[in-house]
């Protein structure tokens, strides 16, 4: 069952990275086949915030190429892993995963909940609470709340 999941896991994965790549050239050599043509109706991405507030209907105005469905979905998964990227860099403290993960298991996993939080909002005190009155319900809040940080 676990070589299930994880061959599964590992296609998912590939299919992603597949389909982000072929976006990503699809949208560069785009990019530079409309900046040749016109250069004065095409902006290029200075930020980040105006590559992920794209969309299919405002890609089609900027290049007057329209996306296929598989570059539609390419570009929202590719906006999506960006933007995760991004709050993993604004983010408090840089805490592996797999530290992440003994600290919860140890009992510890308010204190790796409040390094990764910053010490703000409420997941680390909830987690505290419920360490001090139940420890398994305070390792299973700690690995489930890890989903938000990783």
């Amino acid at each position: 069952m676990a070589s299930r999941i994880t061959l599964l896991l590992a296609c998912i994965f590939m299919l992603a990275s597949v389909s982000n790549a072929a976006f990503v050239s699809t949208l560069s050599s785009t990019s530079s086949q409309a900046s040749q043509e016109n250069n004065a109706g095409f902006k290029s991405f200075s930020d980040l915030n105006s590559f992920l507030s794209l969309t299919p209907k405002s890609y089609k105005e900027l290049t007057g190429k329209k996306l296929s469905l598989k570059e539609k979905l390419s570009l929202k998964i590719t906006q999506k892993m960006m933007k995760k990227q991004s709050q993993k860099a604004a983010s408090g403290g840089t805490l592996p995963q797999w530290a992440y993960i003994v600290l919860s298991i140890i009992c510890l996993g308010w204190l790796a909940i409040g390094i990764k939080s910053n010490w703000s909002g409420n997941d680390w005190w909830i987690d505290l609470l419920l360490y001090f009155l139940f420890i398994l319900p305070g390792i299973i809040y700690a690995l489930v709340v890890m989903n938000k940080y990783y």
